[in-house]
């Protein structure tokens, strides 16, 4: 509990802390896990040997390789298809903040209070320093002058002999300290095969004869070029899982820098603890 200001001097002066403890809480950071994607789509080349240029048939975003038709190629425009392989998704960020402190995001070990009250007197010269001839201050106090101004904390200014105790105490906190933010590193461990299949029917049916079904393509290779039947058109495409396994991302980042600085400080010159 902090100590009342005594009957002598009821009136609070000034309120302030010392000795601040802020030490720096970062969220922790994780990762969600890297899924497959499926092709965006295929294309269509004129050439048998896919070269350019292409028409692309993109699949909706997001795709579950259900039969779609983004349009239809008509026989004898185009001799191959184009299919691009699955891909691994980036991780996503996962902040994991830290607990809430009951006191808040900085302490101080010291509360001070200062407290004054009603002086009536004069000094007959400009060197000379008024200050109350009281009883001795209670338990937990001393008697004290304060600086009116605002100091500055690397050129304190010299207590007077009278009083050459000189206690610092601060009004607020200037926080610098901040966080990294949190990364995820590139997907590792996906195994992800997709099979596609691209149709004459722009409703995926079996007639007329698909241009092909369940064509494998995997998380690394290259993109695919398939020659096409003669006369043939190109109507839908569909995609299905071969093999589907997420990877994982490293997290990074999620590290304390800078630090809380006192500020505002009231200097106080006091007069030493009585002792018995």
């Amino acid at each position: 509990m902090d100590p009342g200001c005594p009957d002598h001097a009821k009136g609070e002066y000034w309120t302030g802390n010392t000795g601040l403890v802020a030490s720096p809480d970062c969220p922790l950071c994780t990762c969600g896990p890297s899924e497959c994607v499926l092709p965006v789509g295929i294309a269509a080349s004129p050439g048998q040997v896919c070269g350019g240029p292409f028409t692309d048939l993109l699949a909706p975003e997001p795709w579950d390789g259900s039969c779609t038709s983004p349009m239809t190629v008509d026989p004898g425009t185009f001799g191959s298809v184009v299919i691009p392989p699955p891909m691994a998704s980036a991780c996503e960020v996962v902040e994991v903040p830290p607990p809430p402190k009951a006191g808040g995001d900085f302490s101080w070990t010291t509360r001070a209070r200062a407290c004054d009250g009603l002086v009536q007197g004069r000094c007959d010269a400009s060197d000379l320093m008024c200050s109350p001839t009281a009883k001795p201050p209670p338990p937990g106090f001393q008697q004290c002058i304060a600086y009116t101004d605002p100091v500055d904390e690397v050129a304190l200014p010299t207590c007077p002999e009278a009083y050459p105790e000189q206690l610092v105490f601060y009004a607020d906190v200037d926080d610098q300290r901040k966080c990294t933010p949190c990364e995820c590193d590139e997907p590792l461990g996906n195994a992800c095969i997709a099979r596609v299949s691209v149709f004459q029917d722009p409703t995926c049916g079996g007639q007329p004869m698909p241009l092909f079904e369940n064509y494998a393509i995997g998380l690394g290779d290259g993109v695919s070029c398939i020659a096409a039947m003669g006369g043939s058109s190109l109507g839908a495409f569909s995609a299905s899982w071969g093999v589907n396994e997420p990877g994982a991302c490293a997290p990074s980042g999620g590290q304390p820098y800078g630090e809380a600085i006192p500020a505002k400080p009231k200097v106080f010159c006091c007069q030493p603890v009585a002792t018995e």
